[in-house]
């Protein structure tokens, strides 16, 4: 994929840019290259959120130039490994100075100051007009592009025409204050912006550059950037936990408000999950790390900040293409008002008809709003359109086997004959599963370590997606699978049919040239929530389907343990099967989520519209799934479907927040005569509103029960070496006296 623009404003490109890494070299050069231009006034490059954010100077080129130059510029420069063929400057350009976001305001204050002491000072109007015109400069520049570059006129044309017509006739304080509160809108967006970023950063990077850790049984500092999964890192009180992870030993008291918003101190203890960003208010923990850096979830919520990918909604587009074609019927509704009325007053009224700024901006507002609360709140969603199609989903497809189940499925051993050795199946199971990330592959290589079973190697090797495997091992040919691996190899299974017959667990056969040697019969328990979260789901009016590998008689009992019937779970499912049951429920009009491992499921999880699985500690934005559960817990799909919902109600709220108003006050100065005065303030009140308040608005609670909190905080003890303190009514940290004791 090639370098993009993902978003831009007035003065400012974000540039998606895939082969950016942790290269400081690279990203060093890269930043002198564009820098070089002599329109830019300032790089940022992300490496994390792979792009990079470019402000320039609009009075020196236009967006579409600024645009093309750029990406002209990286694509040139050539990918992170160094191969490039432009020359870079022998030396960095000296530091540009920091844009102050205010002074972009300084135009549209003295055109407001101008108009609104124009009548006692009896100021020319010639003066005024020329200073509005200055001020109104940038909604000439993007009327004017779009009509000689895009051919077509946009919404700054309206805007232009009513600013210009109200000068024109001595109405000075409409278009100069509406050119100061725009302005100021576009000044709180780009620092409220920044603020987040800089709040963001700071969490990720903790507010200690040094960490505690456990290794080799010795407590030892090491960088912040340094800890890896699976080390046990030390917090003390006052220290914020770098990491999500498990805590493993010890009982505290922590402030998670940064991250799930909740303002109460909440109780944590072994065994309990905590995230990176919480701060530790008493006591000690030892954490296992399972997840370091940018796949924390406020790491993730920061790259989903940066990124900003929220531009690919449906009903973002929607609203742009209204937008654009409302333009021109608004001017021929203009015209006629004003060929009706003789008087350009009510005519010029609907040019200033929001049918983009409030909107465009509000809707992206809270869309990205959304996606951060859900990565901080352990669901990993990839963009806006994700989200969209979210709120959307009516049918539900679940893979059972490590989705519904727990993953670590218990084997037993059956042989076909007194002679054969339980151990030998086994072993030649493992060795043909060892390959696999699957939980019963899993299941059994676990299994013969476990009894110290030491694994061979395979000669050859092929996988046979959702039937099994056929290898070679020490020249004997080997199939490991299900009942129709084996009836494509044209080998008899009768003989293991009473134990089968007996047994309602799942199972694998082993066969050793042509004959059957033995069955591993593996149960995996569901998991605790998985029947009470398919009941919830369906009492939102989704309807469930589970499809699985095993055959009828596993499928019907899971079906029992699930309170689902039968007909909606799915046996003998191959990877086909499983992407044509998708299919079906698509093209019947269904908006289908599918949950599963990915191993066996790539083809359904790509068909469907959105497609979700469990995350792993490596790299969560480079896995392919639409929705990522941070944590292994299903009721990360209700959170987050019920997170969609409220988003797009939000999104409806914002539409209707600007429309109805700005509407009724377009209407007003039609038939009224009502003051453009009110019309430019209504039009910024409400995009305010929207994009600042009703936007902003918390989504989601913690999972953490209130129960827990409140029992936990009269029973935790806080252990400092062998100094206990009790903690009662969430009092501050009694850091002082922990430190003498520490001391």
């Amino acid at each position: 994929m090639d370098c993009q623009v993902i978003h831009s404003t007035e003065g400012r490109l974000r540039i998606r840019v895939p082969w950016i890494a942790d290269n400081s070299e690279y990203t060093d050069k890269l930043n002198w290259l564009l820098e070089s231009l002599n329109f830019v006034t300032s790089i940022r490059i992300n490496p994390a959120a792979r792009s990079l954010i470019v402000t320039y100077e609009t009075h020196l080129v236009s967006e579409t130039i600024a645009e093309a130059e750029l990406l002209d510029r990286i694509q040139r420069f050539g990918n992170a490994d160094g191969s490039t063929d432009l020359i870079l400057p022998e030396t960095k350009p000296l530091d540009r100075p920091q844009v102050n976001e205010w002074e972009q305001l300084g135009l549209p204050a003295v055109a407001l100051g101008l108009a609104l002491v124009a009548a006692p000072l009896e100021i020319p109007p010639l003066i005024i007009g020329a200073a509005i015109a200055s001020a109104a400069v940038p909604w000439f520049s993007r009327a004017t592009e779009s009509l000689v570059v895009n051919r077509q006129p946009n919404v700054d044309l309206l805007d232009s025409l009513w600013m210009t017509f109200h000068t024109l006739n001595g109405q000075f304080v409409a278009p100069s204050l509406k050119t100061a509160l725009v302005g100021v809108r576009r000044t709180l967006r780009g620092m409220s912006g920044e603020e987040k970023e800089r709040q963001f950063q700071q969490l990720l990077n903790g507010s200690q550059q040094l960490v505690w850790v456990e290794r080799d049984g010795q407590e030892q500092q090491i960088a912040y950037r340094e800890v890896a999964v699976g080390d046990r890192v030390i917090v003390y009180p006052g220290d914020v936990i770098p990491v999500d992870g498990q805590i493993l030993q010890g009982t505290a008291l922590i402030d998670e408000r940064h991250l799930t918003g909740e303002p109460q101190p909440v109780v944590a203890t072994a065994g309990e999950d905590v995230c990176a960003s919480a701060r530790l208010l008493e006591g000690k923990l030892c954490i296992q790390a399972k997840r370091t850096g940018y796949n924390t979830r406020v790491g993730l919520a920061f790259q989903l900040l940066q990124a900003e990918p929220v531009y690919d909604t449906q009903i973002g587009t929607q609203q742009a293409e209204f937008a654009k074609s409302a333009v021109v019927p608004t001017i021929f509704l203009g015209a006629s008002i004003f060929a009706l009325t003789g008087t350009y007053g009510p005519a010029i009224t609907p040019f200033q008809l929001d049918f983009g700024s409030g909107i465009q901006i509000a809707m992206p507002t809270a869309f990205l709003g959304a996606l951060t609360a859900a990565a901080r709140h352990g669901v990993y969603i990839r963009s806006g359109r994700v989200l969209e199609l979210l709120a959307q989903v009516d049918t539900i497809v679940f893979d059972r086997t490590g989705t519904l189940t727990q993953g670590n499925a218990v084997v037993a051993v059956h042989t076909t004959d007194p002679s054969i050795s339980p151990t030998e199946v086994l072993k030649l199971a493992a060795t043909a599963e060892a390959s696999l990330n699957h939980p019963v592959a899993t299941a059994i290589v676990y299994a013969a370590e476990t009894q110290g079973i030491q694994l061979l190697e395979c000669e050859t090797w092929d996988y046979f997606a959702g039937m099994g495997i056929a290898c070679q091992i020490d020249g004997q040919e080997i199939l490991v699978g299900g009942d129709r691996l084996l009836q494509q190899h044209h080998v008899d299974v009768s003989c293991l049919q009473p134990e089968i017959d007996a047994s309602t667990d799942s199972y694998i056969y082993v066969a050793k040239n042509g004959q059957v040697i033995g069955a591993i019969f593996y149960t995996d328990f569901l998991r605790p929530e998985s029947a009470d979260i398919i009941a919830t789901l369906q009492q939102l009016q989704i309807e469930i389907y589970v499809v699985t590998e095993d055959n009828p008689k596993v499928a019907n009992a899971v079906a029992t343990q699930l309170g689902m019937t039968p007909n909606c779970v799915h046996a003998h499912a191959t990877s086909q099967n499983k992407a044509e049951l998708v299919q079906a429920l698509c093209h019947h009009g269904k908006t289908v989520a599918f949950v599963g491992d990915g191993i066996n499921e790539a083809a359904a999880l790509s068909f469907a519209d959105v497609s979700i699985s469990f995350a792993s500690s490596s790299d969560i934005e480079a896995e392919t799934a639409d929705v990522v559960l941070l944590d292994r817990d299903l009721a990360g799909i209700v959170e987050a479907i019920a997170l969609a919902k409220r988003a797009m109600e939000i999104v409806y709220q914002n539409a209707a927040i600007v429309i109805v108003p700005n509407l009724a006050v377009v209407t007003g100065g039609i038939f009224f005569g009502l003051n453009p005065i009110v019309n430019v303030v209504t039009n910024n009140f409400t995009a305010f509103l929207a994009e600042f308040f009703n936007s902003t608005r918390p989504l989601l609670r913690t999972r953490r029960t209130r129960e827990t909190r409140e029992q936990g905080a009269e029973e935790l003890q806080v252990q400092r070496g062998d100094y206990q303190l009790p903690i009662t009514n969430y009092q501050l940290p009694m850091m002082k006296k922990l430190a003498q004791v520490e001391t």
